[in-house]
């Protein structure tokens, strides 16, 4: 079942990937390769975003804050930063890596 849950995320992982510079390419008149980096570095940089849980640096900064003006003591936790990266991060890093280096060579 995992593999299968696997294969799923790894297809629909490329074909965003393969697909997202296309659009840039379509809005922005250049060619594929001009976006491909930037946009597969987008889509990695989103998928950790939106799998961090716990208290970032935002939360940390509004605790410390009411803390600074009330004096209520707030419990800031600064291990409880909570990474579960699924199986599309690690498609979209290779894929990102292998962009740079067509970018580079391009």
């Amino acid at each position: 079942m995992k593999t299968k849950k696997n294969l799923i995320s790894f297809s629909l992982t490329l074909v965003v990937l393969i697909s997202t510079p296309f659009g840039f390419t379509v809005l922005m008149g250049s060619e594929w390769i001009d976006w491909v980096f930037i946009s597969s570095l987008i889509i990695t940089t989103s998928i950790i975003f939106f799998n961090l849980s716990g208290d970032g640096l935002i939360g940390r900064l509004d605790k410390s804050t009411v803390q600074g003006k009330t004096g209520i003591s707030a419990v800031i936790d600064n291990g409880a930063e909570i990474i579960n990266l699924p199986f599309s991060f690690y498609v979209s890093l290779l894929f990102t890596i292998g962009s740079l280096f067509l970018f580079l060579i391009h």
